[in-house]
């Protein structure tokens, strides 16, 4: 269905039937349910979630208003001890996100530690998408790289911490409780919640949020333009029945927006792609997921993706996401990122959700409250992403893969529209070298990578794999391990009775980053691929080793 809707939207046209998409599109967010959503379910207003039953709260615990602040100025102090490489300049605006790791027990009771972070709001086309071959990142949006950064960290765990059962160090998030021999499990640590910070509403279902007068939103800018056309004042707030606006379009198969005045310009309740211009060419459209359609997902099957599943004995859950910016509805946002998915599944508490008055000084609004009165200053996103995240065992030294040599943990910098890291031109080409010998001299052209992101599909997969290879020991155990989760699959799935239409599909890439090459998304939700699993293009033991299975 993706090829097939690939090569449509090359032509222009829809890929697949309305009826057929709409049912696959509508089941992506009942991943976790034994049947497919219909639209009439999916766009029933659901009943407000408690967001501190006594179920969840058993789990995760309230969170509080100081814990709350914290998570974001966390974030915010660790982007700004980065290096100025890939960071907005001038009128340039960008959308942080990051995951914080909280102890709520022992003696460092209420301290917090940034896992993981990144920036940015692009997303490459569809036509760079087919032909990336997993070596480009499809979605550089800040929440999918933060999860993405976020897998490297917990593979660092385990590579690094896997030996031994209840081994974990004391700032580990993860420890090991049981799988002798070549079968390991993780969970996280008793003690320990995980938080998810934006510095404004993920894009959207989400942003669509409901305003009360014309200064709120999307709809300021344009009323502030109209009053600078004729010359007058700035407005004043003016009470109205609206929504904010976004330009994330409705998927292939979903009901089109009315586009009508106030309350109906969008429609509810439908699966959208990430936010593009209305003048985009076919082939540079993205399809993508929007962050609401994937936040949403992660919130009900957890953020640790399909590879570290395998791994861990329970989703990882998020006790709060916390947003900033001028704009929140908690309702709204409740239904937006967990509700219209069904029920929490058993074992998964809600998170909480939250709004702090911790704002990000690079956010369009405080941009725009400091440019906003110069008729020549325009503000716009910035084409670059930074990404980082800690490594377990290196807090002091720079990752391998890291671009940077003096910034401890991962740290990288992509090309939004491109889903490269930034780099040379002349990369492409390959660096030339000079050979000496026999008195005769000779200039070689070595083809480099270095344009290529660690965090693309197949470094990912390499990484994960040299993880596993340090957690069990030898390279032979990780690829009988895999053998044998893969044979468990098909042995479940040939005893199922149920019939094939039944089955949830496996959701579209989500920015997994693990190894899963059948996804949208540079390392979807889906099961590691074939080539994945025989580890094709590793080197050494690892790939020897993966290569057997």
């Amino acid at each position: 269905l993706k090829k097939q809707r690939l090569s449509g939207i090359h032509s222009g046209l829809r890929a697949v039937p309305p009826r057929r998409a709409r049912r696959r599109h509508a089941s992506i967010l009942r991943a976790v349910t034994c049947g497919p959503l219909s639209l009439a379910e999916m766009t029933a207003p659901p009943e407000p979630p408690a967001l501190c039953t006594a179920a969840s709260s058993s789990v995760q615990g309230c969170v509080s208003d100081a814990v709350r602040d914290k998570v974001a100025r966390a974030v915010i102090t660790r982007f700004d001890t980065l290096p100025g490489r890939g960071k907005p300049q001038g009128t340039a605006w960008t959308v942080l996100a990051g995951i914080v790791a909280e102890d709520i027990e022992g003696d460092g009771e209420g301290d917090v530690r940034v896992l993981s972070l990144a920036t940015g709001t692009r997303c490459v086309g569809v036509s760079t998408l087919a032909l990336g071959s997993g070596r480009i990142v499809h979605d550089c949006h800040a929440e999918v790289l933060c999860r993405r950064a976020f897998h490297r960290y917990l593979f660092s765990e385990i590579g690094r911490g896997g030996s031994l059962v209840g081994g974990a160090a004391p700032q580990d998030i993860l420890e090991r409780v049981g799988g002798d021999g070549e079968a390991p499990t993780w969970q996280l640590r008793p003690g320990v919640r995980l938080h998810f910070y934006c510095s404004t509403l993920p894009c959207g279902e989400c942003a669509l949020v409901p305003i009360n007068n014309t200064c709120e939103g999307t709809l300021v800018r344009k009323f502030q333009k109209e009053h600078q056309e004729c010359g007058c004042r700035s407005p004043e707030p003016t009470p109205l029945r609206d929504r904010n606006r976004t330009g994330a379009k409705p998927a292939s198969g979903m009901p089109e927006d009315p586009k009508q005045e106030g309350f109906g310009f969008h429609r509810s309740g439908v699966l959208r792609y990430k936010s593009g211009r209305s003048d985009t060419k076919p082939d540079a459209r993205t399809v993508c997921y929007s962050c609401s359609e994937k936040i949403c997902r992660w919130n009900h099957i957890g953020w640790q993706g399909t590879l570290l599943s395998r791994l861990i004995s329970e989703p990882l859950v998020m006790a709060s996401v916390v947003v900033s910016g001028p704009l929140f509805d908690l309702d709204f946002i409740c239904e937006a990122l967990f509700t219209r998915a069904g029920p929490a599944p058993a074992g998964v508490a809600p998170p909480a959700f939250l709004h702090t008055p911790v704002s990000f000084h690079l956010s369009r609004n405080e941009l725009e409250k400091v440019h906003g009165a110069l008729s020549f200053a325009k503000v716009s996103t910035t084409g670059l992403s930074i990404v980082w995240c800690h490594l377990a065992g290196n807090e002091t030294r720079p990752g391998t893969r890291s671009i940077s040599r003096n910034v401890p943990g991962f740290h990288d910098v992509l090309i939004g529209h491109t889903g490269e890291r930034q780099g040379l031109r002349s990369d492409r080409q390959g660096a030339r070298t000079q050979l000496s010998g026999g008195g005769a001299s000779e200039t070689r052209v070595e083809p480099t990578d270095s344009w290529v992101s660690p965090l693309c599909k197949r470094l990912q997969a390499e990484d994960a794999v040299e993880s596993l290879v340090a957690a069990l020991g030898s390279a032979h155990a990780v690829a009988r391990w895999l053998v044998q989760g893969d044979g468990a699959d098909r042995s479940s799935a040939a005893s199922s009775t149920k019939p094939p239409q039944q089955h949830a599909p496996k959701p579209d890439g989500d920015g997994d980053g693990s190894a899963a090459a059948s996804a949208e998304d540079a390392g979807g939700e889906g099961r590691p691929s074939k080539r994945q699993r025989t580890g094709e293009g590793d080197s050494g033991e690892v790939g020897a080793g993966a290569r057997a299975a």
